[in-house]
């Protein structure tokens, strides 16, 4: 969490990042409470697909996505 945290700390107010729907609880919770705190914008998305992906995507903001691999 604490890596999670620390790239987090690398937004500002008015930025925002694509995360998917399907998150774990504790990052979705870290999130919630992080992004909120520091006027960041969580977009919650899907990730079908990379045209539907990229439709998320505007210009004037600094925008990144957050991926993480699912255990078994």
């Amino acid at each position: 969490m604490a890596a999670i945290q620390l790239v987090l700390s690398l937004f500002r107010s008015g930025d925002s990042l694509l995360v998917p729907e399907d998150i774990y609880g504790g990052t979705y919770r870290l999130f919630d409470f992080f992004l909120e705190s520091f006027g960041v914008t969580p977009i919650y998305a899907l990730f079908r697909t990379v045209e539907e992906t990229a439709a998320m995507i505007t210009d004037g903001q600094k925008r990144s996505s957050w991926r993480h691999r699912q255990t078994r």
